[in-house]
């Protein structure tokens, strides 16, 4: 997927390392990991990132996104996700969720 597609790409790239910075600052640890998604109509992109080497000029994100879950067709997967990704049941207490989800 080409990072920049549109400016809902550009959003939520600018709030995941926002938030990861956030956490850096609280928790100095050397990869920060952050979870988000955006919705664009009915049409659900689940993100992870991964961004580290804060202390550089230009910090590195690495960047996951899931397919495209349709609400009309795949809203209870959507909603097991989200739900999985809320309650920390992977990712621990350290959860910061970014975007546009509601």
């Amino acid at each position: 997927m080409n990072l920049v597609e549109n400016d809902f790409d550009i959003d939520i790239w600018n709030k995941m390392v926002a938030a990861a910075w956030s956490n850096w600052h609280k928790s100095p640890q050397a990869e920060q990991k952050i979870f988000g998604c955006y919705t664009i109509s009915d049409n659900w992109t689940f993100v992870s990132a991964v961004v580290r080497n804060f202390e550089d000029d230009c910090p590195t994100m690495t960047v996951d996104t899931s397919k495209e879950y349709i609400q009309r067709i795949e809203a209870v997967t959507i909603f097991k996700i989200l739900k999985f990704k809320l309650t920390g049941a992977c990712f621990g207490n350290r959860l910061r969720f970014v975007g546009t989800i509601w």
